[in-house]
């Protein structure tokens, strides 16, 4: 299987080879000026999808686990990156995570 992974600043964008997520994910609802899949803590900028159509979905029974099924093309924005246009398709987001041997496992501030 030929994975397609999508870096944006500290968000991971990976596509995935299914048809639905049915039964499996809950539609996470819009915030206002669209879908943010992460906030920056340190700017207050964001990762945010705009333009075409997007369904953002929590996994059930993992937390913090989401999936993007994209419609029709819509383009990932920040402040601090270029745009990135994400394709029809499903896809999985993650947060790029640092390890530091006194804290552990934390999520990349952006």
């Amino acid at each position: 299987m030929k994975v397609q992974e999508i870096r944006h600043g500290d968000v991971q964008v990976q596509r995935l080879e299914v048809a639905s997520v049915d039964g499996l994910a809950e539609v996470k609802a819009p915030t206002r000026g669209g879908h943010v899949l992460a906030e920056g803590e340190a700017t207050g900028h964001a990762h945010r999808l705009h333009g075409g159509a997007a369904r953002l979905y929590e996994v059930r029974k993992q937390p913090g686990v989401r999936l993007l099924h994209v419609v029709r093309t819509v383009s990932l924005r920040h402040e601090e990156h270029g745009p990135v246009k994400l394709e029809p398709g499903f896809y999985r987001i993650g947060i790029k995570r640092q390890y530091d041997p006194e804290g552990g496992w934390s999520p990349v501030a952006d």
